[in-house]
């Protein structure tokens, strides 16, 4: 098959250029600060010389030879990324030959030829849903060309057709398929060079380290050099700011371009379902996963992780509807967007990648016609695919710990779990998803009047749901516009309700926003109390015993009293951030002492929580039960000279995840009891 040529884009284009410009001033303040540093160098070499000639003790020598320590300090920093060499972890992957899979290599060579781009180094299988091209890169890459390797996920086999692999294969081989877009891979390094001389400094802090244990004169030259390398960071954190945000726009092009590359070589169709099916194919990976991490106590493991992954795919389209091609769901782009209800649009200046939506209106313009063959799994390309699966889910399951002996759990099993799992957080089908994500508690439950002139239908219908996600979609919008307005998110421009707005608005549309939410989260009360009415009425018609403003009063006094303990458990969490992150270690003492009075506010809730009329009982389980009674048993010591305990820290850390478990389960408890009781009212006036 022959090559096919790419347009590509002027906005590629102009980009390219404007990187080159960022660069190229980037590059001239660079040799601007290395020859300053390299004078400095020599003045303070024939500074120390002059001084020796009048001064000669072994003082003055171990001073001058600070003196010149300075420099070559600085130096050192300057020209440190000449060394620096990137090797990607290839620990979780196996490679594979033209022998393990001739059907895979056809179609890449193919692919390669296409694309007008070399085939790769290497090939390597690797556990989820990815493919990417990677490659050893250091300074020397801008200047020798470096064959790069390709990585498959099982994960993304599993997830498509033979045709939808082969676009995502051909978007990452399209990558480095052209001449312009080569240049992307120049700018790419370069980019690089300035991230390490910003941020990898690892090393040089500690030629630091070792220089200044030298003497006290060394000391003191080291401190100078690293105040010097503070200021030329400062001034590099400036420019690669700039650089970095053009570099960000070539790189949404390149993925724009990349797509097309896919278009061309498979078709439109086959990139656009790829794309619009991953998001379910992660999501559904991600549950399986969770699914075998909430088990891990039952030793319980899979026999193929893949085939419990195209199960819940299948259950995934199930409950949202979608369509099945095999034994693959067909997602569209309304199917993933259709609750969004969102007005505000926001360009990240950062983001590498352009949005689904965004990649899809590309893809949209692209006219071409190709001929796909008669569709199969992508799993049937691959000869050896069992092998590989079994591989890679033995790879999973040899990391847990399982407390006793592991067996497999049948596909059948699985998916009869799943199901019961899934239904036991479902609230009851007639309410149509409006307390899915919604708590009816701001009612006046002393005023309640039967109001019989409703139905299920007009109470809970597409207009009152379609309140509650504008609210939601408002409360998000008011969010976002809050960090452009305070300067957390830096853009110039913002778009809402399709009018384009300087940043300096986003106050001002906040308020317009505000107004609107509380006109609709009022409307939204007077429903709620609506309902309670039409139920309270079905209850007194019933005959039953009443219960139903009780259970309402419940969840409303479980909410008020969490509402302390999620502060509680807020600052918990802010305040333990430290202890995930590389800290010093008289700051990591001083942390710990600061959160005591936090920790034993944190106690005193947690011993309220195990009271035996305490209404979080109602979810305590008694493995929960005994780890906050370890947790509250002694005053524990997490952190001791320069070692965290990690044994007792994990105490510490089990308890705080444990504490927002049972708060979310104990107001979804009561939340469930009140649905369950208004959908049995609901059942008498649905059989007549």
């Amino acid at each position: 098959m022959s090559s096919v040529a790419i347009p590509v884009s002027p906005d590629y284009q102009r980009l390219v250029y404007t990187n080159i410009a960022n660069i190229v001033i980037f590059i001239l303040c660079y040799i601007t600060l290395l020859l300053l540093a390299v004078g400095a160098t020599l003045l303070c070499a024939i500074g120390s010389l002059y001084m020796l000639l009048y001064l000669r003790n072994l003082l003055v020598l171990i001073f001058c030879l600070s003196l010149i320590g300075i420099g070559v300090l600085v130096l050192i920093y300057l020209v440190k990324f000449i060394f620096y060499q990137h090797i990607p972890d290839r620990t979780d992957l196996h490679e594979i030959t033209q022998e393990d899979e001739p059907g895979l290599f056809e179609m890449i060579r193919e692919l390669a030829a296409v694309v007008n781009t070399s085939f790769p180094r290497r090939i390597y299988l690797s556990y989820g849903i990815n493919a990417y091209v990677f490659y050893n890169s250091s300074f020397w890459s801008l200047f020798f060309p470096v064959r790069k390797n390709l990585a498959i996920g099982m994960g993304l086999v599993n997830s498509l057709t033979e045709s939808e692999l082969k676009a995502v294969l051909a978007h990452e081989l399209g990558h480095f398929s052209q001449r312009s877009m080569r240049l992307g891979s120049y700018v790419y390094y370069v980019n690089r060079v300035i991230h390490n001389l910003i941020y990898e400094n690892d090393g040089y802090e500690r030629i630091l380290n070792s220089f200044s244990s030298i003497h006290a004169f060394a000391n003191g030259a080291a401190h100078i050099a690293a105040m010097i390398v503070k200021g030329l960071q400062r001034l590099l954190q400036k420019l690669h700011g700039l650089i970095l945000k053009s570099y960000m726009a070539l790189s949404r092009e390149m993925e724009f371009h990349a797509d097309s590359v896919s278009a061309y070589t498979v078709g439109v169709s086959p990139a656009a379902q790829a794309l619009t099916r991953l998001p379910l194919a992660e999501q559904a990976f991600e549950l399986v996963g969770n699914f075998y991490g909430a088990h891990i106590a039952n030793n319980m493991r899979s026999p193929n992780l893949y085939e419990n992954h195209r199960q819940m795919m299948g259950f995934l389209a199930e409950v949202n509807h979608f369509q099945m091609q095999g034994d693959l769901p067909m997602v569209t782009l309304q199917d993933l967007t259709r609750y969004t209800r969102s007005r505000l649009v926001v360009k990240d200046q950062w983001a590498s990648h352009p949005t689904l939506s965004e990649r899809l209106q590309h893809l949209a313009t692209i006219v071409h016609t190709a001929t796909i063959p008669a569709e199969r799994p992508a799993n049937a390309l691959f000869q050896q695919v069992n092998r590989w699966h079994q591989l890679f889910t033995d790879q999973v399951f040899q990391q847990v710990n399982f407390p006793g002996t592991p067996e497999n759990i049948s596909y059948v099993s699985f998916l009869d779990t799943v199901r019961a799992e899934y239904d036991q957080h479902q609230y009851p089908a007639i309410f149509q998803g409006y307390y899915d994500a919604h708590l009816p508690v701001q009612l006046n439950l002393s005023e309640v009047v039967p109001a019989p002139a409703h139905s299920l239908e007009t109470l809970f219908g597409d207009e009152n749901l379609d309140k509650l996600r504008t609210i939601a979609a408002l409360e998000q919008d008011l969010a976002t516009l809050g960090y452009i307005a305070d300067g957390q998110l830096q853009v110039n421009t913002f778009d809402y309700d399709g009018v384009k707005y300087e940043a300096k608005a986003a106050g001002t549309t906040q308020e317009r926003i505000r107004a609107e939410l509380e006109a609709l989260r009022e409307e939204v009360r007077q429903h709620d109390q609506a309902i309670l009415s039409f139920f309270y009425n079905l209850e007194l018609t019933t005959g039953v015993s009443p219960r139903l403003l009780s259970m309402y009063q419940a969840l409303h006094d479980v909410l008020t009293a969490s509402q302390d303990h999620y502060d509680t458990l807020g600052q918990l969490q802010q305040s333990l951030q430290f202890v995930h992150q590389t800290t010093p270690y008289e700051e990591i003492e001083a942390r710990f002492r600061e959160l005591k009075p936090l920790e034993q506010r944190f106690k005193n809730n947690l011993k309220t929580l195990l009271l035996p009329d305490s209404p979080y009982q109602a979810v305590m389980t008694p493995e929960i039960q005994k780890q906050f009674e370890l947790y509250l048993s002694k005053t524990w010591t997490y952190f001791f000279v320069d070692v965290y305990h990690e044994d007792i820290l994990k105490i510490l850390l089990q308890a705080v995840e444990q504490y927002a478990e049972v708060l979310g389960q104990t107001i979804a408890h009561y939340k469930r009891v009140l649905l369950v009781y208004q959908a049995s009212l609901a059942a008498p006036a649905q059989a007549d």
